[in-house]
C-alpha cells in the first residue's frame, strides 16, 4: 500500500479558518483548472509553477480519485510517470466532470436526482453564450452534483492503495 500526503493545496481541511490550517485552492469545478485560486489570496489564480508541483509527497506516478456525493462509480485515475502534479488532479477532475452522462448513469439516477439534475442543466444551459449549443450536448456529469460544485480538497483513503477520497462544497466558497 503506498503511504503519502497530499499537497497543502489540494489537501481537504474540515476548517474553513486559514488560521487554524491550511486550506485547499478555492475552486469552482465547473470552472476549468486554471481558476483555482489560492486560498490566502483569492484573487490570484495558481502560478504555472504552483500547478506543476507534486500532488503529493513522495511523488506518484498514478492517483485515483473518488467521491461519494457522485450518484455513480465515476472514478478518476491519473497517470504520469514523472509524478502527478497539482495542475494534472486538477485537469482531470474538471474533465471527468463535463463528460456527458451515459443512459446507463441517468436511468440509475432516482426521479428526485433526475429532477435536481434536469434544473441544474437547465440553469447551466440558460447562463451558457450559446443556448442552443449547450443543450444539444446534453446532461454532463457535473449537473448531477447540483449545488455541490466546489473544491473543499482531497483525503488520502487509507484502505485504498494509490486513492484519495474528494470533497466537494455547497454553494460559495468564500461564504
Amino acid at each position: 500500500m503506498t503511504d503519502f500526503t497530499t499537497h497543502p493545496l489540494i489537501t481537504y481541511s474540515q476548517y474553513r479558518d486559514p488560521s487554524t490550517q491550511s486550506q485547499p485552492v478555492i475552486w469552482d469545478i465547473r470552472e476549468p483548472s486554471q481558476y483555482a485560486r489560492f486560498p490566502s489570496d483569492p484573487w490570484h489564480p495558481l502560478s504555472h509553477f504552483d500547478l506543476s508541483q507534486p500532488a503529493t509527497k513522495p511523488a506518484i506516478s498514478t492517483l485515483h480519485i473518488v467521491c461519494d456525493i457522485f450518484p455513480g462509480y465515476w472514478p478518476i485515475k491519473i497517470s504520469c510517470t514523472s509524478g502527478v502534479t497539482i495542475g494534472d488532479v486538477l485537469e482531470a477532475i474538471h474533465s471527468a466532470l463535463i463528460k456527458r452522462i451515459s443512459r446507463s448513469e441517468w436511468d440509475a439516477l432516482s426521479e428526485k436526482q433526475k429532477t435536481r439534475t434536469t434544473a441544474a442543466f437547465e440553469k447551466r444551459c440558460e447562463m451558457a453564450p450559446d443556448l442552443a449549443a449547450c443543450r444539444s450536448h446534453g446532461v454532463i456529469r457535473m449537473d448531477c452534483l447540483v449545488e455541490h460544485t466546489w473544491f473543499a480538497g482531497l483525503s488520502t483513503s487509507f484502505g485504498t492503495d494509490s486513492t484519495c477520497i474528494m470533497s466537494l462544497r455547497r454553494g460559495r466558497q468564500e461564504e
